[in-house]
């Protein structure tokens, strides 16, 4: 198995899980922002140590700034101004999501619908920024995806038997 395909799926298991205790601290009345506020406390704390790991264990002692730029092809004033566009993304998708999964009567449709609507909006950047290629085979998956959220949609209110 190709290594970025078992990443790949490891990564949605997390992703479930987290999901799942969103869910849980939602529905036991956890309110929204403090939700996001520990989270991010804690991611802060956790990636912080992950990274003073990382240089302390690679003997890599050099100043934080040559750090984050020494290899980076793209000016200083453009790492800053897109991690700072990429942070306000990240915040607003899990402020959307929580709320979703808050509202949704299932944690599956609401992730069904949000990777689906990813996956399409993936294609289409890839497609026009990255030069990228498909095959009719990998549009086909892309229409199949498309209907499945249309299924999600409909049949989702109905009760179950």
């Amino acid at each position: 198995m190709l290594q970025w395909i078992l990443l790949a799926a490891i990564t949605g298991v997390t992703i479930a899980f987290g999901n799942g205790i969103n869910k849980y601290l939602l529905n036991n009345n956890m309110r929204i922002i403090p939700l996001l506020w520990i989270k991010s406390l804690f991611y802060f704390i956790l990636l912080s140590l992950a990274i003073i790991y990382y240089y302390v264990s690679h003997n890599e002692y050099k100043s934080f700034k040559t750090c984050i730029f020494d290899k980076c092809e793209l000016p200083k004033s453009n790492i800053i101004f897109i991690s700072l566009i990429a942070t306000i993304l990240f915040l607003i998708t899990n402020m959307l999501f929580v709320k979703s999964t808050q509202l949704s009567p299932n944690i599956g449709y609401s992730s069904a619908v949000s990777n689906a609507v990813s996956i399409i909006a993936v294609f289409f950047i890839s497609l026009f920024a990255f030069k990228g290629h498909f095959t009719p085979e990998t549009l086909l998956g892309m229409i199949l995806i498309v209907v499945g959220v249309f299924f999600i949609k409909q049949f989702s209110e109905k009760p179950s038997k």
